[in-house]
């Protein structure tokens, strides 16, 4: 249960920091 909760953790945690930066990139 942890090992899934961390591979489906983390690959959310970078989309939400990359999303702002990429959406600043495209302005």
């Amino acid at each position: 249960i942890l090992a899934g909760t961390l591979a489906g953790f983390f690959p959310a945690r970078k989309a939400v920091l990359i999303r702002p930066i990429e959406a600043l990139k495209a302005e």
